[in-house]
């Protein structure tokens, strides 16, 4: 074969065509291709065909709406158990932990029982009742005093209690659960039920050594009595 045959510059330019289409087609689709550490065209291939275990592609999947959780169902009798709310948040690991400062003049003595209503069954609702002091006079928590072992419920809008004494004038009560959980909880918008609530209106959701914050208007199921 003459390296300057005619056939050979046809044959060349043909091949030229070729590539020149493959890598504008390419170039077109290669969005479509996984970029991740064993990607590439044949995993995608394979991916566009695979069936799921319905008998349909992937692809169909992936475009169906995610399918809606069930609503909770909330206690039937819940003005019977005292419950303020039926609104269930998910706090989504945002914070684990809220008290309320209990008023001035409500504690009336050094035994302390506090009841707080799980929004959700089993861990997802479970946390542990909490208890500050204020012991620098600033008007905020800074020292805690008592926390109840983790509490549960076998049903939703059910309450758990924990009882301790407390000399403290101000005290801030609540619960906490841990962090990096979904946890869900009771809360309400706004100021407290009522015409003389036990509790101030904001809550604060940290405390530590060096810094307080709070935040609110919310509220929850909680009660607080002085069994003394």
């Amino acid at each position: 074969m003459k390296f300057f045959s005619r056939r050979f510059w046809g044959n060349a330019l043909i091949a030229l065509g070729i590539a020149l289409f493959l890598a504008v087609a390419y170039d077109s689709i290669s969005p479509l291709f996984p970029t991740d550490p064993g990607g590439g065209a044949l995993t995608w291939v394979e991916n566009l065909f695979k069936k799921s275990p319905e008998g349909q592609d992937d692809a169909q999947d992936s475009r169906r709406p995610p399918e809606r959780r069930a609503p909770r169902a909330m206690p039937a009798n819940a003005a019977a158990q005292g419950l303020l709310t039926l609104n269930v948040h998910n706090t989504k690991d945002n914070y684990h932990l809220w008290v309320w400062r209990v008023k001035p003049g409500k504690k009336t003595g050094e035994k302390v029982t506090v009841e707080i209503a799980h929004a959700a069954p089993g861990e997802e609702g479970g946390f542990y009742i909490i208890a500050f002091a204020d012991r620098n006079g600033d008007g905020n928590p800074d020292r805690e005093i008592a926390r109840s072992e983790f509490l549960t419920s076998e049903e939703a809008g059910k309450y758990s209690s924990f009882s301790f004494n407390c000399p403290d004038r101000v005290i801030f009560v609540g619960c906490t659960w841990p962090g990096s959980k979904n946890t869900r909880v009771y809360r309400g918008s706004g100021g407290w039920p009522g015409s003389d609530p036990d509790f101030d209106d904001r809550f604060f959701h940290v405390v530590n050594g060096f810094e307080t914050q709070s935040a609110g208007p919310a509220y929850t199921n909680l009660k607080v009595a002085f069994p003394d």
